[in-house]
């Protein structure tokens, strides 16, 4: 646990947030911020999205909180990346958060933590795009895809978690 909260304060040292990749496991993908916070009152969550790679999710992720880290768009409700698309920005709920963006909470000492979701236009949108803004209250008797019967943790120990910054080495170098 140490040794992540240091590659977590040395990502936002260096380059203003630090960037999860959460996959596998019983849910579908997604990823978060933590650092933004701090500077911009709230982090960014992109929760489902099958339509994107590991490579366009960063992309993303990292065209918004660039924005964001330089006083730009906070209150913005949509943005777009060039050659990938618009994305509609929503509220969280701070049951999602609890459930998803355990990284997060660990950083900031379980404290409150505000994020936006980032939302594919309708052309891009998939099935595993959750509505956010309501409480996480997916069972499984529900047929949606976030809907698990386990805890949290246990979602992320059998699926995989990685720091984007990482995922941007490993497919930078597959792509080559």
């Amino acid at each position: 646990m140490k040794r992540s909260i240091k590659k977590i304060r040395n990502n936002i040292q260096k380059f203003g947030y630090h960037a999860y990749l959460v996959s596998g496991g019983d849910i579908p993908t997604f990823s978060y911020t933590i650092g933004l916070r701090n500077v911009v009152g709230k982090e960014i969550i992109l929760a489902g999205g099958a339509y994107y790679s590991a490579d366009a999710v960063f992309e993303i992720i990292a065209t918004l909180a660039r924005r964001y880290l330089r006083g730009e768009g906070i209150n913005d409700t949509s943005f777009s990346v060039d050659q990938i698309g618009q994305f509609d920005l929503r509220p969280v709920h701070q049951s999602w958060v609890r459930q998803l963006m355990l990284g997060a909470l660990d950083y900031y000492n379980n404290e409150t933590v505000p994020a936006v979701q980032v939302c594919p236009d309708d052309g891009h949108r998939t099935i595993d795009v959750p509505d956010m803004s309501v409480g996480f209250i997916p069972k499984s008797a529900d047929y949606d895809p976030w809907a698990q019967p386990r805890s949290p943790m246990d979602m992320m120990r059998y699926g995989c978690s990685t720091s984007l910054f990482q995922a941007r080495q490993q497919w930078s170098t597959m792509s080559s």
